[in-house]
Order: structure tokens, then sequence, then C-alpha cells
């Protein structure tokens, strides 16, 4: 590994089936990986000797299982699962350079209760020196959307979005919508 390598800038996105054997509410989430760091990252697994571990409707009421305990969206929280299980999600749209790359994940059948269309977008451009999330949701009806991000870093927030502290090093965000 060069020092090139353990400073490149990182981003992954995931789909899939929400709730597979062994797995969570977690359609969407993503890491994020820049100048040596882990900024954004996935909680793992919690222990299966939680009561409840293998019965979905236990299950969903631990944070490592929910989607608010990773990070992606939650739509409408109501206390009960926050994403559909069985909800099958794809990588719709896919592309990279060496400037770049973006994948889509149609997060639709995760959120089919309370939206039409659940897209998320990751980004990596300007070079690969900027990253990016972009969540795109349609609803017929009122919706409470809630975005949550998963990291270990100190978080300072101003008006535009936020700084993130973490061994000496930054790492900007700032808040679109």
């Amino acid at each position: 590994n060069s020092s090139a390598s353990k400073n490149a800038n990182y981003i992954a996105i995931k789909g899939g089936t929400v709730g597979e054997t062994h797995g969570d509410l977690d359609a969407g989430t993503f890491v994020l990986d820049s100048i040596g760091e882990r900024w954004v990252m996935d909680l793992g697994s919690d222990s299966y000797t939680l009561d409840g571990y293998f019965d979905w409707s236990k299950r969903i009421n631990y944070y490592r299982k929910r989607a608010e305990g990773h990070s992606t969206l939650v739509l409408n929280p109501d206390g009960g699962a926050d994403q559909k299980l069985g909800g099958k999600t794809v990588i719709s749209e896919m592309a990279a350079s060496n400037y770049g790359s973006c994948a889509v994940v149609d997060l639709t059948n995760a959120y089919i209760d309370d939206a039409k269309s659940v897209k998320r977008a990751s980004l990596l451009f300007d070079n690969r020196n900027k990253f990016m999330i972009q969540d795109e949701v349609v609803s017929e009806k009122p919706t409470d959307v809630y975005w949550f991000m998963q990291t270990k870093a100190n978080v300072e927030t101003d008006e535009n979005g936020a700084t993130l502290i973490q061994d000496g090093k930054k790492l900007r965000l700032d808040f679109v919508s």
C-alpha cells in the first residue's frame, strides 16, 4: 500500500434485499474514506445472543439493525421497521472514470409504503476530490424525511453544514436542499 492509496478518496453505497438473513434495515447506507480516515462508517454486526435477535418483530428495536443505525434515510418513523422487510433495492446506474464516479441506488421498494420513488446517488467528482450523497424522494403525501450518518469523528455544526474532526484531520460537510 502506497501513501497515495492510503489517503485516496473512497465512497461505497449499498443496495440489496432489506433484512436478508444476517442483514439489517440498511439499504442505501454508505461508507466514506478520505485523507487516511474512515469518516462515515457502518457500525457492523451486533451480538447474536441478544434477546429476539432472529425475530424481526424484536430485532427492529436494536439500533444497529434499524435504518437509523446506518447512514441512510428514515421516512415517517413510527417505531416499526424503518425500511420494508424484503424490499429489493438495486444499483440502477453506475459510471466511473479517472476523474470521478457515480452510483444510483433505487431504494423505492425499501420505502414503498411511504413514497412513490426513492433514489440515492453517491458521487465522487472534481478529480475525485469531492463527494456527494444526493437523495430524491417523491411522495404524493406529506412525508417526514430523516437523514442519518454514522461517524466516530467529533462534529461541529454551523448554519451551512458541519466539520468533522478526527485524528487531527478535518472534513467539511455542506448541506444543500
